[in-house]
């Protein structure tokens, strides 16, 4: 029957009842952040300690402050004016290298020593990658240069040579390593050093340095 217009003001429409399982989309949400959680948990359980170190350092380098090194230099009026560098520390450095060289079949298990200071991370070079004409090792090193590609940061073949020892023969062997890792793409020089009295024959080794920036 049609409706007249005093059916239309008294007609009430059906009440819409709340929904009665409104709480298991809050229950699901919980439920989901928890497991999520506890997956995150259970995934930190094993950490692989050298990618751990090269992400702490990385963080830090980039987010904590640097090593900041303030020194004094006289001026032309005779003031002194306050110099300051800040330098990237040589653990992070190590650190990527190792990230980089982690799939190498020689250099993957490499490991240095920080210097006294702190400037420098020295590497001892195994005596099987110090001939320059092997081809073993002269693959090594251009594989050495090739995954440090671009990088800034100052590093150096040192050969350090005994009490009487050969330093033409040092030398020689300090360039030929250098230039075998520059020709992988690598910037990198050579030094030959005097060692002490324990040293028996002569030592390679490679150097990362700080980086000032």
């Amino acid at each position: 029957a049609a409706l007249t217009p005093l059916s239309l003001l008294t007609w009430e429409s059906p009440r819409r009842q709340p929904p009665t399982q409104a709480w298991m989309l809050t229950f699901a949400d919980l439920t989901s952040l928890l497991l999520c959680f506890f997956v995150l948990f259970y995934a930190t359980l094993v950490v692989d300690t050298a990618r751990w170190q090269t992400l702490v350092g990385s963080l830090a380098a980039n987010f904590a402050p640097a090593t900041t090194i303030v020194s004094t230099t006289p001026s032309e009026q005779g003031q002194a004016l306050p110099v300051v560098r800040t330098e990237r520390r040589v653990e992070y450095l190590a650190g990527i290298q190792q990230h980089k060289l982690r799939a190498d079949p020689v250099w993957a298990n490499w490991r240095g020593q920080s210097a006294a200071d702190q400037s420098a991370m020295v590497y001892a070079v195994p005596a099987a990658l110090t001939n320059p004409s092997d081809p073993t090792a002269a693959a090594a090193w251009r594989r050495l240069g090739a995954a440090l590609v671009n990088w800034q940061t100052p590093r150096t073949v040192r050969v350090v040579v005994p009490p009487n020892g050969d330093w033409q023969a040092a030398a020689t062997r300090a360039w030929a390593l250098a230039e075998l890792a520059q020709s992988g793409g690598g910037e990198v020089t050579a030094e030959v050093v005097g060692g002490t009295l324990a040293a028996e024959g002569l030592t390679t080794e490679w150097v990362l340095y700080a980086t000032d920036y």
